[in-house]
């Protein structure tokens, strides 16, 4: 059989549209799949976090507990949904802060009152933090710039210095 010219240029014609169409189609495909797994990835990244979390959390009361910590049963949810992440440990209670600057300073807001520094490890108040704090133990500028119920400390040139409210 054989084809004329108007024939030949429909079919090609018909070639292209099928052949572009898929491309399209695939395209689309591709995009709406890589959202949707980096949607999930994103999700499932977060979830692990907070599961890491909550793991350390639990960790750090089996700890308080075995060393003879009383902690309330029906305060132990509420400890473990308020700890947070800082500087890569999980903070449940004032026990778990590693240096005076974390303790006394409480950026998490754990300790209902206040957490104290003291014989080289962190522990609970049942005293409010004093209204002055000391301003010689910040070493850098970046510690030393610190404002709160203590006082305020600024840096001045190579030392901390402190200024009372």
């Amino acid at each position: 059989m054989m084809m004329n010219k108007k024939g030949l240029i429909g079919d090609m014609f018909d070639l292209f549209y099928l052949v572009a169409g898929t491309i399209v189609i695939l395209v689309v495909a591709s995009l709406a799949l890589s959202t949707s797994i980096n949607s999930n990835n994103q999700k499932s990244l977060f979830e692990v976090a907070d599961f890491k979390r909550v793991d350390s959390a639990v960790n750090n009361l089996k700890v308080l507990i075995s060393e003879g910590e009383n902690i309330d049963v029906g305060n132990v949810d509420n400890l473990i949904k308020s700890s947070k992440r800082y500087e890569g440990r999980t903070i449940t209670s004032c026990f778990d802060y590693i240096d005076e600057f974390g303790c006394n300073n409480d950026p998490i807001k754990v300790a209902t009152i206040s957490c104290i520094w003291e014989e080289n490890e962190c522990k609970w108040s049942s005293q409010p933090k004093p209204n002055l704090i000391n301003c010689e133990i910040y070493k850098t500028e970046s510690e030393c710039n610190v404002e709160g119920l203590r006082g305020l400390c600024i840096w001045g040139g190579d030392v901390c210095l402190k200024i009372l409210q």
